[in-house]
């Protein structure tokens, strides 16, 4: 039986998502992953490479996200599978499509100046299934809910916590967001924590929705 992960807090037994927004009608589904290459070698060999390159494809979003891959200047974008140079001016914009966060289809934009990259940004058209599925990848990718900002209102997480337990903060927290539509435009700040230090991956993480897509970018970063 698969095991469900706690939307937005830690230190708790974990929950199903449909379990914590059920109130707004959100829908779960599974992830599903695909891997595919080509070669001209032997059989083998060409099944050994096809494997490889495929979770090359697969899997740069993830790692990058996650922290275990750095992209700070041109060469790394260079090596990244299904990005392109789309800008004007070669080598200070690129773009990805349909690339695969966990199960989440998203675009992505990196700019550079000068050879090195300014800012990444990755976005993903606005759905149920999105707005849920996302905040589940990233606490499987270690990072913890800091805030969430809804026009002039805001809840703090850690500030909540000095006077409240996991278990109410969870609640107050799934309450405040269902006192609103999903198509209200919201700012999620997560913070990335790890056992080890990972120099590659910002310190914050912007989430952004509103009803026609939700982004993600990091701030932060002495990169960008």
């Amino acid at each position: 039986m698969q095991k469900t992960m706690r939307l937005w807090l830690e230190g708790r037994r974990h929950k199903p998502i449909n379990s914590l927004f059920k109130k707004v009608r959100f829908f779960t589904l599974s992830c599903f992953t695909t891997l595919s290459c080509f070669t001209t070698l032997s059989w083998f060999t060409a099944l050994l490479c096809s494997t490889a390159v495929g979770q090359v494809q697969a899997n740069w979003v993830n790692d990058f996200i996650a922290g275990h891959t750095e992209i700070i200047d041109l060469e790394d974008v260079g090596v990244l599978a299904d990005v392109y140079d789309c800008g004007e001016t070669e080598h200070q914009y690129y773009c990805g499509f349909d690339l695969d966060y966990r199960g989440v289809p998203m675009n992505a934009e990196i700019h550079l100046v000068k050879g090195q990259v300014t800012h990444i940004k990755f976005t993903a058209d606005m759905t149920p299934y999105h707005y849920t599925r996302l905040p589940y990848n990233l606490r499987i990718d270690s990072y913890q809910l800091e805030e969430v900002t809804i026009g002039q209102e805001k809840l703090n997480v850690p500030e909540s916590l000095k006077n409240h337990s996991s278990d109410d903060v969870d609640k107050k927290l799934v309450e405040f967001l269902n006192l609103h539509p999903i198509s209200d435009s919201k700012l999620f700040t997560w913070i990335h924590k790890n056992e080890i230090q990972n120099r590659f991956i910002a310190e914050k993480l912007c989430m952004k929705s509103d009803k026609e897509q939700i982004s993600l970018e990091w701030i932060s970063n002495p990169a960008f």
